[in-house]
């Protein structure tokens, strides 16, 4: 039986003693900027554009800071029970070139294809030397399983209300779900110590590591220590053809189905090495075709499209008057006091008439039937606490285009760099 609580206390002692340690630290800190920077970025464009509907700068950090907790920990326990040794992971290399590709798209920038192309030129080239294909595909595998779990819990805690340019040339409601979140996880590394373990030290079972160290080690001086560091898991999407908890728990589950597989394949590839040619090609082709499905899922049926008669609530302040009177997301006002609201022009005309105490009576729409909504005041400023969905005419925030293949995505990217771009419309 794998000693978890044994492990759990050896994992938190890790970060107790980097604490006395900074440059232990060093990946935590950068990574917590990296999501800080990105956060605050994020909150003040969608402030801009959607008000008090918008999430704050604090309510992302929350955010990021609670379920990358969550995250951390799950991670810890995946890693730690298959035995991935970060030394042989090949980390010190997938991370430049994932860096590398951010220059040319910053969809890229991932583990899976730094990772496919790390261990491709292991099998091809035996170099990088001491990079072990099973358990560098391994941690490519849990990075992803962790953030599919993320993006199913998470990834629409923050969604905004947007309006999307379509690829059949329409422009609708939809929301953008941009969330990043900081992974703190301990990980293993294996030492040749001549002493051996010290008196601390936890004994395993038989069965691990799952993942086996590289042939040719030396198994009597080789001793597992826990490094704290930390990862900056990303989620991007856009739903405007299923809410958006619908969209993120549909996405989340795709990826761990891919994940699952990825790890399943890295962990067998030990004892068939023909199988890690092929966990070698389906990291990054796999991930392309999710990512590919992801976007064709967006295509047609959209739900939220824009209106020639009413205005609907696209976006609701929970602090606003509306809200409290029980308006809700998505519904469609189609008269205010009993007088016809056609656009957006007629209900601002008749919501500056009144007075910051004043009463209005709302007809809605609402899934099927028609109602009638007392709002009471104090109403705030021009924002009035919603965003409206789009109308005819509306110009998009968001465009969904489908991206050429990925190779010849980088080809066009450098040719444009090298100053001969080829004139073609992503």
């Amino acid at each position: 039986m794998f000693p978890w609580r044994e492990f759990g206390a050896m994992a938190l002692r890790s970060f107790g003693e980097a604490l006395s340690y900074p440059p232990a630290l060093l990946p935590l800190v950068l990574m917590a900027m990296l999501v800080v920077w990105q956060d605050a970025r994020l909150a003040a464009a969608e402030t801009r554009w959607a008000g008090r509907v918008a999430p704050g700068f604090w309510l992302r950090i929350g955010y990021s800071v609670a379920y990358g907790l969550v995250g951390g920990v799950f991670a810890t326990a995946i890693l730690s029970l298959l035995g991935v040794d970060l030394a042989q992971a090949g980390v010190i290399y997938m991370l430049p070139l994932a860096l590398a590709f951010i220059l040319i798209d910053p969809r890229l920038a991932c583990f899976a294809y730094a990772g496919g192309i790390v261990s491709l030129s292991v099998l091809l080239l035996g170099w990088p030397h001491g990079v072990s294909v099973p358990s560098l595909m391994a941690l490519v595998g849990v990075l992803h399983l962790t953030e599919s779990g993320l993006i199913w819990l998470g990834g629409a805690q923050t969604a905004v209300p947007v309006f999307v340019g379509t690829r059949d040339g329409q422009v609708v409601g939809g929301y953008s779900m941009t969330q990043f979140w900081l992974v703190p996880l301990a990980v293993i590394m294996g030492l040749q110590l001549a002493g051996g373990a010290g008196p601390d030290s936890v004994n395993m079972p038989a069965w691990w590591p799952v993942v086996h160290p590289l042939p040719g080690v030396n198994l009597d001086n080789l001793v597992y220590v826990l490094f704290p560091t930390a990862a900056a898991i990303g989620y991007g999407d856009v739903a405007v053809s299923a809410l958006p908890r619908t969209q993120a728990r549909r996405t989340g589950g795709h990826l761990f189905l891919y994940s699952a597989v990825l790890v399943a394949m890295a962990v067998l590839s030990q004892w068939w090495q023909p199988l890690q040619w092929i966990v070698a090609l389906f990291g990054p082709f796999g991930h392309e075709v999710l990512a590919r499905f992801g976007m064709g899922a967006n295509r047609g049926g959209y739900l939220w499209p824009a209106l020639t008669d009413g205005v609907r609530i696209l976006g609701l302040d929970p602090a606003s008057a509306m809200a409290a009177a029980g308006v809700r997301p998505l519904d469609v006002i189609t008269a205010v006091n009993d007088m016809p609201v056609h656009n957006q022009l007629e209900l601002y005309h008749y919501l500056v008439g009144l007075s910051p105490l004043g009463r209005l009576r709302l007809s809605v729409h609402r899934g099927g039937e028609d109602l009638y909504v007392h709002v009471e005041g104090p109403f705030y400023g021009p924002e009035w606490g919603f965003v409206p969905g789009p109308e005819p005419g509306d110009p998009p925030m968001v465009v969904l285009r489908t991206p050429p293949g990925t190779l010849g995505h980088v080809l066009r990217r450098w040719r444009e760099r090298l100053g001969r771009p080829d004139g073609r419309e992503v």
